[in-house]
């Protein structure tokens, strides 16, 4: 990053820090705030969340905006993180993107990646703060942790070395649990899935806890669909033409019609709704995926249509790379990219919709009391816990840069991706013993 945009970013989160309005317009943290809103900064005044995000940025290796050729209506940003620069004990450094439909959403979505990734390295210099509630107890609850936790999350049952403090968040209740579970440790990570999964950032404890739940379910249903062969829903066309969906993701392509769209209603035993976003070229090729659980089907879809998008440009920026120098040059995350894309035909069984919208929203195994009958926000904690699955939040919230993170365990669901098969996939998979699995034959991610 450039010493002039470091400065820039500098000044903008200390102004925003300690100041109640904005910069000189004409300065150079003002006119990164102009940027970032189009010239509408005036509601940025005060805004601590954001000062901690620009102030994350000014430490990034780099921060760049891309373009998106296939929706050119939204933003993204892109970003390199070294942890170390953060305090972290481990030295590595990871690539995270965002995407919004403005600047500066792309931009707190970006950093909020950024964090994200960050918060995941234990720090060498700082005790870690408890923003969930009073302090977590240093001895674990009797009972609080089994083992039989530990194998649904492939983690072999042993003597613990280390443990760390988590929160039981239907029960309310503090304990202890292993510390393999929690941190990125190249030398000694022992857990057989993503190590991003489940983490989130948010403006408060309890936010980022709401999204990191929320990511369990969606991964959860699509690897039951991927991998275990569960067929999606059709959309209902209400939802889809509605105008704060269709009109949205029609501005979003900004006339563009290089590619087709289409969408799967992913949505399970659990109710959450959960959605597919998917796309091929005019000419059936190049497939492309996004997926999304939130507390509403109108939600969903448009975050799924987001994460489409950043896969459609991640296509073009493996082509880039290629046009540059032979497929040699690509890394693993880039031969993902290639093989999906040229493997995955859009008549696949699993990419079209095998019944028909689910009434009131609902998935159609819930019986009737246990949903509301008109459409509405489903929270996923209640929703997991009415299905008896666990949720345990583990703080990952570093005094620098300060905001909230949390690792969040759901033992039981399934995890994508994922080495481990659980018992909930294995009863999956076992309905369609005859038919072919679509993540046998191309990873997704």
């Amino acid at each position: 990053m450039r010493d002039e945009t470091r400065r820039a970013l500098t000044l903008a989160a200390e102004h925003l820090e300690t100041h109640d309005d904005l910069p000189d317009a004409l300065g150079a943290a003002g006119r990164f705030l102009a940027y970032l809103t189009d010239g509408n900064a005036d509601e940025l005044a005060g805004d601590l969340d954001l000062a901690r995000l620009i102030g994350v940025a000014a430490r990034l290796e780099r921060l760049f905006e891309l373009a998106l050729p296939d929706a050119p209506g939204l933003f993204c940003f892109g970003a390199e993180v070294a942890p170390q620069v953060f305090g972290a004990a481990v030295g590595a450094r990871g690539s995270v993107s965002g995407v919004g439909e403005t600047r500066l959403e792309a931009f707190r979505a970006c950093l909020g990646e950024a964090v994200e990734y960050l918060s995941q390295f234990e720090s060498a210099k700082e005790a870690r703060p408890e923003s969930g509630g009073p302090a977590l107890r240093d001895a674990a609850g009797e009972g609080f942790w089994s083992d039989a936790e530990s194998l649904a999350l492939g983690l072999q049952p042993r003597p613990a070395a280390e443990h760390v403090p988590a929160l039981d968040l239907a029960a309310g209740q503090h304990g202890m649990v292993p510390a393999e579970l929690c941190w990125r440790r190249r030398e000694s990570d022992a857990v057989p899935f993503a190590r991003g999964l489940g983490v989130a950032a948010g403006r408060s404890f309890g936010e980022a806890c709401r999204h990191a739940m929320l990511e369990w379910i969606e991964r959860d249903a699509v690897a039951l669909w991927w991998r275990g062969g569960r067929r999606g829903r059709a959309l209902a066309a209400e939802t889809l033409c509605a105008p704060q969906v269709g009109g949205r993701i029609a501005r979003w392509r900004g006339g563009n019609a290089a590619r087709f769209s289409w969408f799967l209603d992913l949505t399970g035993d659990l109710g959450v709704p959960v959605v597919a976003a998917l796309s091929v070229d005019r000419q059936g090729k190049r497939f492309a995926y996004g997926f999304a659980a939130r507390p509403t089907m109108a939600g969903a879809v448009l975050a799924a249509f987001t994460e489409l998008a950043q896969v459609e440009l991640a296509d073009r920026v493996v082509d880039a790379k290629l046009a540059e120098a032979d497929e040699k040059r690509l890394n693993d995350t880039d031969r993902l990219h290639l093989a999906r894309r040229s493997l995955v035909k859009p008549d696949w069984e699993a990419l079209q919709p095998a019944a028909a919208p689910a009434v009131g929203g609902r998935d159609q195994s819930a019986t009737a009391h246990e949903w509301p009958a008109e459409p509405g926000d489903i929270e996923p904690l209640s929703a997991l816990a009415k299905r008896n699955f666990r949720v345990l939040a583990i703080d990952l919230t570093h005094v620098d840069p300060g905001i909230s993170v949390v690792r969040v365990l759901v033992p039981g669901l399934q995890p994508d991706p994922s080495a481990l098969v659980t018992p909930r996939l294995q009863r999956q998979r076992a309905h369609r013993p005859s038919a072919g699995f679509p993540g046998d034959r191309v990873r997704l991610y």
